[in-house]
């Protein structure tokens, strides 16, 4: 699954992190550290069950500024 990320505002977002939890699923990017006024990035995210049955995760995408991390939720069911 592909989820892009954008920054709307006039200035640079400094991405502190950009990590998933939960066992069953990873990432990876092309949006480096920073993200330019009215830039787009994607983050990939993969499922891999470790057992079956419904699994959970979140993806979390932290900024600088003080600003509180964005959670986007994972779920995924393996067979």
């Amino acid at each position: 699954m592909a989820i892009t990320i954008s920054n709307p505002t006039n200035s640079t977002i400094m991405l502190e992190e950009v990590i998933v939890s939960g066992i069953d699923f990873a990432e990876t990017t092309d949006c480096g550290k920073e993200l330019a006024a009215g830039a787009k990035c994607s983050i990939q995210i993969a499922f891999q069950p470790a057992i079956s049955g419904e699994r959970t995760g979140n993806l979390v995408i932290a900024t600088s500024g003080g600003n509180l991390p964005h959670f986007v939720p994972l779920t995924g069911t393996g067979e």
